[in-house]
């Protein structure tokens, strides 16, 4: 092919799987199930036959590491036998993690969603949607481990060798009730990675700042909501941008503490996530304003300090 089109690795792969499966064609197989998960959601997921076909390695229970030596005539067909139930299981994975608000706007690294794809895919027809008290904690369980390794950066560069560790566990638990997450986070450690939120992490965790790839991430495990679905969400100030000019602070007096009430606007102390109505409603009222509109549950909702005082401008370091 060396005149033609240059082949990726995706393409060779999937080339060999076409001429392999014997009873599904692979590549349209693959290419419509791509579309179906990227566009028939509802969010856009920007997911590629990379991910798809890595899954079925991983789903397989075969090595993990994407390459021609391990798409083998023997493990070809046990990736067709459970071509469905794969399919099935990054159908349902993709639409419990769309329901967190995580799409491709912040889904920082594809091969997190693999051990919720094999953990779905071990326990078929669970969906983890439903409003029982079981499949809320299981939905919890998993939102908050997602949304901590992809702050923590647990996937980032070579993943493959602490894929197959944690497919390990999550097989080894597959008989105990719920999602493991404290058994992957404790094998994630030993890896030499950050599985939990030491003080490192914390310390990035709260120098997280508006506009950063990572900021809906941070401000959503703030928040016990584990499924906004379809739901416009908006980034907000809590203290409006527009308050910390220099003109307006140094009318208020505040001059003196300008460098340091600019320093902690962006970050993540001072934002909230309000639906979109609620952020066309509070615009840029000084928050003194706006919050009197508000009930105590949107209070504790956003962990918003009850002291009236703590609302003025003049107190905001006093409020972060």
């Amino acid at each position: 092919n060396e005149r033609g089109e240059p082949l990726s690795t995706s393409d060779l792969l999937l080339s060999i799987m076409t001429s392999k499966w014997k009873h599904v064609n692979a590549k349209n197989e693959v290419n419509e199930f791509v579309d179906r998960v990227n566009y028939s959601f509802t969010h856009y997921n920007n997911l590629n036959k990379d991910f798809i076909m890595k899954n079925c390695l991983v789903l397989s229970d075969l090595p993990v590491t994407y390459k021609v030596q391990n798409y083998t005539e023997k493990n070809l067909a046990i990736m067709e036998t459970n071509w469905p139930l794969i399919k099935d299981s990054i159908e349902r994975c993709i639409k419990l993690v769309n329901s967190f608000g995580i799409d491709e706007n912040n889904l920082t690294a594809k091969n997190a969603l693999v051990p919720i794809n094999y953990f779905l895919f071990l326990n078929p027809g669970v969906t983890l949607m439903t409003g029982s008290r079981e499949d809320v904690k299981k939905a919890t369980d998993i939102r908050r481990w997602l949304t901590a390794s992809l702050l923590n950066n647990v996937f980032g560069g070579s993943s493959d060798s602490i894929l197959t560790s944690i497919r390990s566990v999550i097989n080894g638990a597959k008989l105990t009730p719920g999602f493991p997450s404290d058994l992957i986070n404790k094998k994630i450690t030993e890896s030499g990675r950050r599985g939990y939120f030491d003080e490192v992490a914390q310390g990035s965790y709260l120098a997280t700042e508006y506009g950063d790839t990572k900021d809906f991430l941070a401000l959503s495990i703030l928040y016990d909501d584990n499924n906004w679905g379809d739901k416009h969400l908006n980034k907000d100030h809590i203290f409006p941008e527009a308050m910390f000019d220099y003109q307006k602070m140094q009318d208020l007096g505040l001059e003196d503490q300008y460098y340091w009430y600019n320093r902690i606007n962006n970050r993540i102390a001072n934002l909230e996530i309000l639906t979109q109505q609620e952020n066309l409603e509070k615009l840029n009222k000084p928050f003194d304003e706006w919050i009197v509109s508000r009930d105590s549950s949107f209070r504790k909702r956003h962990l918003i300090p009850d002291n009236p005082e703590l609302w003025k401008f003049a107190n905001f370091k006093d409020f972060i």
